[in-house]
């Protein structure tokens, strides 16, 4: 069977004995390469500091005048948001225990990419062995953004990202050709990032 989704981190959990996936320390140092965490050029001594030392030992405690003496303030926001997140993954038994806990009490003020990304972490858990491409294509709904059409009846989703990205292109390359329809996947290792693939569903 062909790799699916190995943009989502699975590699850098663990399956526990009772189905789940726990969170490690590579799958931390894989956030901690997320471009709001890299420090910027103008970043102060102290984000630098911080970042490092986590680049050395991911599961090290920040305390809050850590992140306090940060001297931006997006910076301050950002590793607060991803420090408490940290501690999220690393206490909970498994990643499905942290989105079941978020979606009963509310995430709070944490951003939406996470709650996109445990989604897509525990959907290529669950759908290990999987090989058929429409039930992949499908189960993207869930934590990618979708683009929404009605054509003769039928409701149609395409991924936006996708999407957006191909019509970009076309109006670089080619600004007056109109583009055709998509079509779906024929490939059971592929994600929306090679096809854009819509599915399809009758009103009714």
């Amino acid at each position: 069977m062909r790799e699916f989704w190995v943009a989502s981190g699975h590699h850098l959990t663990l399956r526990a004995d009772h189905g789940g996936l726990v969170a490690t320390p590579e799958l931390i140092m894989a956030y901690l390469a997320r471009p709001e965490l890299l420090p910027p050029s103008e970043a102060c001594d102290a984000e630098r500091h911080l970042h490092a030392s986590l680049l050395a030992d991911p599961l090290r405690p920040v305390s809050g005048a850590d992140i306090a003496a940060l001297a931006d303030a997006d910076a301050r926001e950002n590793w607060a948001f991803m420090m408490n997140f940290r501690d999220r993954l690393m206490a909970a038994p498994s990643l499905e225990a942290v989105y079941v806990a978020l979606a009963r009490k509310g995430g709070g003020d944490l951003p939406p990419i996470f709650l996109s990304q445990l989604c897509h972490l525990i959907l290529r858990n669950a759908l290990e062995g999987c090989e058929d491409p429409y039930t992949l294509r499908a189960a993207e709904l869930f934590y990618r953004n979708q683009m929404a059409a009605v054509h003769d009846g039928t409701l149609l989703l395409a991924d936006a990202e996708v999407i957006e990205a191909e019509q970009h292109a076309q109006h670089e390359d080619q600004p007056h050709q109109v583009r055709r329809d998509p079509e779906p996947v024929a490939d059971a290792g592929a994600d929306a990032r090679d096809h854009p693939v819509v599915c399809g569903a009758d009103k009714g």
